[in-house]
């Protein structure tokens, strides 16, 4: 059974125990209190050893010699009656694996950095309760005997369990808290971290959150990530975006990684991810999507709404409906909204929109951006020389393209709806 120790006060800062005289039971001083080792647990740590300098060497002691922690450190035994325990890469220490790491601030979105540990007696045992990355910690360590304002307490249950050759302390809530933050601001907090932790981060994350990320990231953090997770989850992750996104990432990889990760998705993904590479960069054609809903044109009001309800689940863009013909070519188009309020049997080319704004594939992504904005398109319909329809623009697209990275975070008022000028729009 573990013997009890008694404390100076119920509250203690590893910044102010560190540095303490370490004391036998005859009072003889042993050295400098340097480090304590603690064993992980879910809502503290416990303190299991300490070790102190002596003529330039470290001495590890189990915990269970301390009798008391008050002006110094007082042990249970005499000099001659201690016995040593070998330090090992594997003890948690509180100096080289807490002291000065980063930790993720899921409220202020941030990374902050622990200034100070916070130690509490609990029954027979002695266990960090709290970490300390506020401006209070800070100061604490300088010894400046002042004031600060700005404590900012982090419980221990809220710290990610510990692996000796962390080089980064995470919180437990990351892990189910980072997927409700919107991807810009996973994508800020990434860009904070070390290349250990951007992997790790990133791998926490689920699917589409990642995808999401993925896109908002800047290109150096997007290279790190790949770097630090397997080809298999990166090719999952390229699955999950948009045709046109995947083919932009690939584009500034090297060709065998850009190989290596074609070859791990499906065939059908790569084979829309090639064609669309074979367009030029700056053309409508390599950012266009091909995520979009083509009706026959003699296809009923009744016929599209059993289509929709067949395809929508995977198709995130249907802000119009464009109708072909039987060779493909773009004759016309409509919203959902005119759909809905249009009678089962009629067919679609009756209540279609046939002055189709759109744009060549070979046309600039600038030419896209302007059309979209003049005229307060949702999409722009991208078709080839033959009018055949190869794609569609989304404002989203342009946005991501031309506007500045601030905008993506604020919920943007979408265009006014062209193809229902006779229908306002509820404000």
């Amino acid at each position: 059974m573990r013997a009890g120790f008694g404390v100076a006060r119920g509250k203690m800062y590893f910044s102010e125990l560190r540095g303490k005289q370490v004391f036998d039971a005859a009072g003889e001083k042993l050295g400098a209190l340097d480090d304590l080792i603690v064993l992980d647990g879910p809502t503290h740590a416990e303190v299991i050893a300490l070790t102190y300098a002596s003529e330039g060497r470290k001495k590890k002691v189990s915990w269970q010699f301390v009798a008391a922690i008050n002006k110094g450190v007082q042990l249970k035994v005499k000099r001659e009656n201690l016995s040593f325990l070998n330090i090992n890469d594997s003890d948690i220490s509180l100096k080289d694996n807490i002291l000065d790491k980063q930790l993720i601030d899921i409220n202020g979105l941030k990374v902050v950095r622990v200034n100070d540990i916070i130690l509490s007696k609990a029954e027979d045992k002695f266990v960090v309760t709290s970490v300390d990355v506020g401006m209070k910690g800070f100061v604490r360590r300088l010894g400046l005997g002042v004031e600060a304002k700005g404590s900012n307490i982090i419980p221990w249950e809220y710290v990610e369990p510990l692996q000796s050759d962390s080089k980064d302390l995470r919180l437990k809530v990351s892990r189910h808290k980072l997927s409700t933050l919107h991807p810009a601001d996973i994508a800020d907090i990434m860009e904070e971290l070390s290349h250990h932790d951007r992997a790790v981060v990133f791998t926490s994350l689920d699917d589409k959150t990642a995808a999401e990320t993925l896109l908002e990231l800047k290109p150096e953090v997007r290279s790190s990530v790949f770097r630090g997770i397997k080809s298999k989850r990166v090719a999952t992750i390229l699955e999950k975006i948009p045709a046109d996104e995947a083919a932009d990432l690939l584009s500034v990889l090297s060709e065998g990684k850009a190989n290596e990760l074609l070859n791990l998705m499906n065939p059908e993904t790569v084979k829309n991810i090639m064609e669309l590479l074979e367009y030029p960069e700056e053309s409508a054609g390599r950012v266009m999507s091909t995520d979009f809903i083509a009706i026959p044109e003699n296809f009923s009001v009744q016929e599209t709404i059993e289509k929709l309800r067949e395809i929508a689940p995977s198709t995130e863009n249907i802000f119009y409906l464009y109708v072909v013909d039987q060779a493909g070519h773009l004759v016309g188009v409509l919203s959902l909204r005119q759909l809905i309020i249009s009678q089962p049997n009629i067919q679609v080319s009756e209540i279609m929109e046939k002055d189709v704004i759109k744009i060549n594939t070979e046309a600039t992504k600038e030419e896209a951006a302007k059309i979209i904005f003049k005229y307060n398109l949702l999409a722009l319909p991208v078709t080839n020389p033959n009018n055949e329809l190869e794609g569609i623009i989304t404002v989203d697209d342009v946005l991501g393209a031309y506007a500045p990275k601030e905008w993506k975070k604020k919920k943007l008022k979408l265009p006014i709806n062209r193809y229902l000028p006779s229908l306002p729009l509820k404000k």
